[in-house]
C-alpha cells in the first residue's frame, strides 16, 4: 500500500490536524489580506480628496490672482500656497500607496503548500 495511505489510515487525526491547521493559517492570511486591501482603498480615497482639493484651492488661487489687483502687484505667495499643502498630502499618500502596492495576499499559505508538495513528492517517490 502507499505510505501516504498507510499513515492515514494509522493516524487519522493527523490528516485532521494538518487540515485544521491551513484553515487557521488561511484564516490569518485572509485578515492580514483584508487590512492590507482596507488600507490601499483608504489611501486611495485621501489621495483622490487631497488631489481634488489641490485642483480647487489650485483654481480659486488663480481666479483670485486674476481679478484682485492687490495680488497683481506683488508675487501673492498665500496664492501659491494654498494648493501646496493639499500637494504635499498627496505626495504622501501616493508614496505610502507605492510602498503597499508590492505586497500580495497569502504568501505563507503559499510556501506551505509549496512545502507540503515537496513532502508528498518525496513520499510518493520512496
Amino acid at each position: 500500500m502507499h505510505p501516504l495511505l498507510d499513515l492515514l489510515v494509522a493516524q487519522p487525526a493527523l490528516l485532521a490536524d494538518h487540515a485544521l491547521a491551513y484553515v487557521e493559517l488561511t484564516a490569518q492570511e485572509a485578515t492580514e489580506f483584508s487590512r492590507q486591501c482596507q488600507r490601499r482603498a483608504l489611501l486611495i480615497a485621501c489621495a483622490l480628496c487631497c488631489a481634488t482639493s489641490a485642483g480647487v484651492l489650485a483654481g480659486v488661487a488663480w481666479m483670485l490672482w486674476y481679478v484682485s489687483p492687490l495680488a497683481q502687484s506683488s508675487f501673492p505667495w498665500p496664492l501659491v500656497m494654498a494648493p501646496l499643502v493639499p500637494l504635499a498630502a498627496l505626495g504622501w499618500c501616493l508614496m505610502k500607496l507605492h510602498a503597499v502596492a508590492g505586497e500580495t495576499g497569502f504568501v505563507k499559505v503559499r510556501e506551505q503548500l509549496i512545502a507540503d508538495k515537496a513532502l508528498l513528492s518525496e513520499v510518493c517517490r520512496a
